[in-house]
């Protein structure tokens, strides 16, 4: 029994000391008093270890560790208190930490907000209980001043419909909430165009939102002015390039009549048959600029594969050529002319790959880093020279538009395509869709 505590007041005194010795090095100070309660319990513990044990082995007649003695009696109610007293003394230390810890991470979030060139409004979906110092634009000399007014006394009369709907939001939809644009109306009178980005939170126990409001008024100013600059530019391509296309018509009627009228003259006719070519070829260019004005003024939209091939293969003098899809369930986000790539990519197989190709396999297979759509077919095959300009505006034996304007819509969604093909094995042309630009319904 002597050996047991002697090894127990080994292990334990220096422990006690050690955590005395740390406790008293943390510079706290709102936790000092509460600090040096804690130490002095451990070191009257540690101390009252060191009279007993020192008492049993120095008289061991007279006393014994555990013993019915007045000693040992003393030392085991002092213990008892002191460890009573570490154990409060912890745990109120803990609770003085996490406090602090608490009022710290309060007041960061509160500096943050007060700096924020955004307005911060902490709001019961009616009326507002926080506002950031940039909040007090809209209304008030004082963020204290804001707090219980009604939300929508904030909010422009003019903008009642978009207020409601967000107010609305709110009320009836759980987080997350809509990103929703709205007219902020300043002190002075002025409005500005926000949006805002709302999330539930817990206010001191009560469940309330927090709204984040960015002006984006400069952006939206000009935003309208680009749609409008854009729109003219629009109009004023559509009116040219029509009156050229008459004219060209024109062009080519009278070319037409001249050939007929010319007589036998062939240096003369030769002469009429390379300007009616030119003349065609300005006529496809022309037609060019109307499809490429077309690119990105809509946004994306899912497509099926399989039926804008089919549409495709309707318009095109197939002869005998099949044309094979593996999935007819894959969707692609794509821009709305996407059906064009599908033209042109068999298209140009049928120019360019001769007489013996007979069929045309479009197949898809997933990848890392998306979904790898495959168009090829049996025919000649490109060379290496023509490879490595396959793809410029221009190059090619028409109009060499064609492919161009095919890898130009694909870019606008991310979509990329190269030729992988070998030379007399046929063209094998590869689009990469990136992960979240395609789908299989299901639907086969």
């Amino acid at each position: 029994q002597l050996m047991r505590g002697i090894i127990i007041g080994v292990i334990l005194v220096p422990t006690f000391l050690a955590a005395s010795c740390i406790a008293l090095q943390v510079r706290e100070p709102e936790t000092r008093s509460l600090r040096y309660s804690f130490t002095a319990a451990l070191m009257v513990t540690a101390f009252l270890w060191i009279i007993v044990i020192a008492n049993a082995i120095f008289i061991p007649g007279n006393h014994s560790l555990g013993g019915p003695d007045p000693l040992n009696q003393i030392f085991f109610i002092v213990t008892i208190l002191m460890e009573v007293l570490v154990t409060c003394s912890f745990l109120m230390l803990n609770m003085a930490r996490s406090q602090a810890e608490l009022k710290e991470s309060e007041e960061r979030y509160r500096n943050l907000a007060d700096n924020l060139p955004d307005y911060v409004l902490i709001h019961d979906g009616k009326f507002i209980r926080y506002a950031n110092p940039a909040a007090t634009l809209t209304g008030g000399s004082s963020s204290e001043t804001l707090a219980g007014q009604p939300i929508n006394s904030l909010i422009s009369p003019a903008d009642a419909g978009s207020s409601g709907e967000f107010i609305r939001a709110l009320g009836s939809n759980g987080p997350p909430f809509p990103v929703s644009e709205i007219d902020i109306r300043l002190r002075d009178g002025t409005v500005r165009h926000c949006q805002v980005k709302t999330v539930r939170i817990d206010d001191a126990g009560i469940m309330a939102y927090l709204s984040v409001i960015t002006d984006i008024t400069e952006r939206k100013t000009a935003e309208d002015a680009l749609f409008r600059l854009n729109k003219k530019l629009t109009i004023l391509s559509s009116v040219t390039r029509h009156d050229i296309k008459n004219q060209l018509m024109a062009l080519s009627t009278y070319l037409e009549l001249s050939k007929e009228n010319l007589g036998n003259d062939p240096t003369a006719s030769d002469y009429l048959t390379r300007e009616m070519r030119i003349v065609q070829t300005m006529g496809h260019q022309i037609d060019f600029t109307r499809i490429y004005d077309d690119m990105g003024t809509t946004a994306p939209v899912w497509q099926n594969l399989d039926a804008g091939i089919r549409r495709a293969v309707a318009a095109l003098p197939m002869r005998d050529v099949k044309v094979s899809v593996d999935r007819s369930d894959l969707e692609i986000y794509a821009d709305s002319l996407f059906e064009k790539v599908s033209y042109n990519l068999i298209d140009n197989a049928l120019k360019y790959g001769g007489d013996a190709m007979t069929g045309i396999r479009i197949t898809c297979h997933e990848t890392g880093t998306g979904l790898v759509v495959t168009c090829e077919d049996d025919g000649a095959g490109i060379t290496g020279e023509d490879k490595a300009r396959l793809f410029e505006k221009g190059y090619g034996k028409n109009t060499g538009l064609g492919l161009f304007l095919t890898r130009e819509i694909l870019a606008i969604t991310g979509i990329t395509i190269t030729e992988t093909g070998e030379p007399g094995k046929g063209a094998r042309f590869e689009m990469v869709v990136p992960k979240g630009a395609y789908r299989f319904t299901g639907r086969k």
